[in-house]
């Protein structure tokens, strides 16, 4: 019946159509193309979903922080109001820390409660949904001592303290992932997690994961009870753990791992959440952190999900290219990480529940990593986009994932952090570990040194119909001021748009909701730019009865980005699509666009993709196991 109401009212172009209770609230949904079935996001007027952003932020790690993404409701304002107007992220991870909300046994941190919430509130203010994140690396800053090189975050003093724990060294853990699988401290923090072993307090012996549910489920009910039900609908769901270390795996196989120890962590945080009124949320499980990673000597497990049966359920992965991280210098081409992508995808298909990409990204320092825009434009590509195992063209129907990349960390190069409680004091970078990702600097004065381009990108939000493609093509100049371009629109011996221009390129299937396709384009497209679909050929702010152009951000802050609004006749089962396309001196003429319209919908009427990967396409193996797979294998086997 909300449905309805809200499809008649916007029918009638009613001004408070949006801003009705339950309007926003995302579900899972599927969808099926030639036999292909794959779940999804879907909003309450029945279009497909599809979310952008960042983690906000790695600043919850950090103690001089109090475990917050920001200090104050202040800065939140200026950080996600510039979140939003350069990026258009509908999206983001926000971090918290079991540490900040625990006190001590049996006691919740009531003013963090009231800090997150008012964050979380600015967050919504903005349009921008929330997956709530309890952030941990490394189990907990309380298995390190002041001579220790790293520390950690997440679980509280208490915890640690009421069990024994080995003196942390580790002369060879160089990095985060030879620290999780060789540091006796930290991998034993987490067998005792995972087996929920008894510790002892002040109150008398409690279970690890008893504690760890408790405090969840008083923060989730905060959440709730402090929300107004509009904003409520903002609330996408939960992460209950950040990166699942197994701290060894015993006498386990990996398989029986999953099931006994893992599976049933989030069967206990299922049952949580509905007890605490985010029965109808999502939750993000994370796989065992190493399932997918190119990390040397270290093995990628594939996850296997023996009769796993919990609701609302997305499988929630991460990928980062640790190879290029640490000891390859192999240079990184056009299509290198479909293969990594599809690989998650099929892994999400394989236990029907819509993926999801919640951490990616590559650290920003200029010495030996040269790669890092190409890095971050190719994790987007392989989101957006699969290609066809005999052509470089894109694989008509491929599915998207949504993510956020980490991270957007508003006082990045200006923290004031104490390693382990000494006089070491971190100011630099992210403060953590040597770590270095964030998107913004100096209180969001510039970006790093990623190009605006890969920063402020295109992308369908919702969807009348059945995505079956997007491509974003961003130009610009990679390691030695290489001009990157990779990709155009290809008809036999025919090219369009092979030159410098930023486009984006959208396809779907029918019409299953009255309400409009969107897309948000970045500021660096303007106004002036051209629409062509497959019923109309306009600059964007000329008038049409089936396209609208509206600023996507009303504060006064600058430039901002667009959302271009598309509706077609409800319902229909046709293809559609748009293409909008950045430079509006460099297009083709109204005649070559009316030509290449023409092109476009003989093209995907016939189930092809008009979209061809230009250059040298090179697609990284997968790492499975002690294999690496390649893309072909990935395509039609089941991996």
């Amino acid at each position: 019946m909300l449905r309805f109401i809200i499809t008649f009212l916007i029918f009638i172009n009613a001004p408070f159509a949006y801003s009705a209770d339950g309007v926003n609230e995302i579900s899972i949904g599927s969808k099926e193309y030639q036999g292909r079935r794959d779940f999804i996001f879907r909003d309450s007027l029945g279009r497909e979903a599809y979310f952008r952003g960042y983690n906000v932020s790695g600043a919850v790690k950090l103690k001089s922080m109090g475990f917050r993404p920001f200090k104050n409701v202040s800065d939140a304002k200026k950080s996600l109001e510039l979140l939003r107007k350069k990026t258009g992220s509908n999206l983001i991870r926000y971090t918290i820390s079991w540490e900040g909300a625990q006190l001590d046994i049996d006691t919740i941190d009531q003013k963090y409660l009231k800090d997150i919430t008012a964050q979380i509130k600015v967050a919504i203010k903005n349009k921008i949904y929330i997956l709530l994140d309890y952030h941990q690396d490394l189990f907990s800053r309380y298995l390190f001592h002041k001579d220790s090189k790293f520390t950690g975050n997440g679980a509280p003093k208490f915890i640690i303290e009421g069990s024994k724990y080995p003196k942390e060294k580790c002369f060879l853990c160089i990095s985060w992932s030879v620290a999780n699988k060789l540091n006796k401290t930290i991998m034993l923090a987490f067998q005792n997690f995972w087996n929920n072993v008894e510790i002892n307090t002040s109150k008398g012996k409690r279970k690890i994961q008893g504690e760890f549910l408790w405090q969840m489920e008083k923060v989730l009910t905060h959440l709730k009870k402090n929300l107004s039900p509009k904003e409520w609908d903002f609330i996408l769901g939960l992460d209950p753990f950040n990166e699942p270390v197994d701290g060894g795996i015993e006498e386990l196989s990996y398989v029986e791992w999953n099931e006994k120890k893992l599976y049933a962590f989030y069967e206990k945080v299922r049952t949580s959440m509905d007890k605490s009124g985010w029965g109808k949320k999502i939750l993000f499980a994370e796989p065992n952190v190493f399932w997918n990673t190119s990390a040397p000597f270290v093995h990628a497990n594939n996850p296997v999900y023996p009769g796993l049966n919990i609701k609302n359920l997305s499988f929630n992965a991460h990928y980062y290219d640790a190879a290029r991280m640490s000891v390859s210098l192999s240079g990184v081409k056009n299509g290198a990480y479909i293969a990594n992508l599809d690989h998650i995808k099929n892994t999400a298909r394989k236990i029907s529940i819509p993926p999801f990409l919640s951490e990616f990204g590559m650290w920003i320092e200029k010495g030996r990593v040269k790669n890092q825009d190409l890095i971050i434009n190719a994790t987007y590509q392989g989101m957006e986009i699969s290609k066809e195992i005999d052509s470089n063209f894109v694989e008509f129907y491929s599915p998207l994932v949504s993510g956020t990349q980490w991270h957007w960390d508003w006082y990045h190069n200006n923290h004031h952090e104490s390693l382990n409680q000494t006089d070491r004091l971190i100011t630099k970078g992210d403060a953590w570990n040597h770590e270095n990702f964030s998107v913004i600097t100096d209180f969001g004065k510039s970006y790093t040194n990623q190009n605006k381009n890969i920063v402020e990108r295109a992308y369908p939000r919702k969807c009348q119909g059945d995505i079956m493609h997007f491509f974003y093509n961003t130009n610009f100049k990679g390691y030695k001021d290489k001009e990157i371009n990779w990709g155009e629109l290809k008809f036999g011996d025919e090219t369009f748009l092979d030159g410098k221009e930023n486009f984006a390129f959208l396809v779907w299937k029918g019409s299953k909701s009255i309400a409009p396709t969107e897309i948000f384009i970045p500021p660096h497209f303007k106004p002036q730019s051209f629409l062509v679909t497959d019923t109309v050929i306009k600059r964007l702010d000329e008038s049409s009865e089936s396209v609208s152009l509206r600023k996507d951000f009303l504060g006064n802050i600058g430039d901002v980005g667009h959302v271009v609004e598309i509706t077609h006749p409800f319902p229909d089962d046709n293809f559609h699509f748009a293409l909008i396309i950045s430079s509006p001196i460099d297009v083709p003429s109204r005649n070559e666009l009316k030509k290449l319209q023409t092109k476009i919908k003989e093209t995907i009427e016939n189930g092809k993709s008009p979209i061809f990967l230009q250059g040298k396409v090179k697609v990284d193996k997968v790492h499975i196991g002690k294999e690496k797979i390649q893309f072909e294998k990935i395509k039609g086997a089941d991996y």
